[in-house]
């Protein structure tokens, strides 16, 4: 397993750190809203986009 960094928590950065997720690496996201680190930290969901949600584990 991989260690990854992806730097921006945007929609590209969230579905990105989704997929090397999936794929079996140990995936870090940063983001410089707080609110939106809580949301993912909270509920594994990026409030960026509310239409499509991307489930964050």
């Amino acid at each position: 397993m991989n260690r990854v960094a992806v730097l921006s928590a945007g929609s590209w950065g969230t579905t990105f750190a989704a997929v090397l997720a999936d794929a079996g690496n140990s995936v870090v996201l940063h983001s410089r809203r707080p609110e939106t680190v809580a949301a993912i930290n909270d509920r594994h969901e990026n409030p960026i986009r509310e239409t499509s949600r991307i489930q964050l584990q």
